[in-house]
């Protein structure tokens, strides 16, 4: 592939819309899902991403997702 046909590909990669995310906030993890015009949440346990993430993802290393209560917005 030469580079203007790189530069394409990339571009249209890049400007495409992601059909599952799981997005991380001070106070939830979302994951989520886009079916066309409709898009569906789900509140997801950090433990849970933190075990699947270092078992399944970046074995042998770890990651470690740690929240000490409720962190309450200004």
């Amino acid at each position: 592939m030469n580079t203007s046909n790189w530069g394409r590909a990339l571009h249209t990669a890049l400007s495409e819309q992601p059909s599952l995310s799981l997005d991380f906030y001070s106070y939830i993890v979302l994951l989520r899902k886009h079916e066309g015009d409709a898009l569906t949440e789900y509140a997801v346990d950090p433990a849970q991403v933190a075990v699947t993430l270092a078992v399944r993802v970046v074995s042998p290393f770890r990651l470690l997702i740690s929240n000490a209560g409720v962190r309450l917005a200004a």
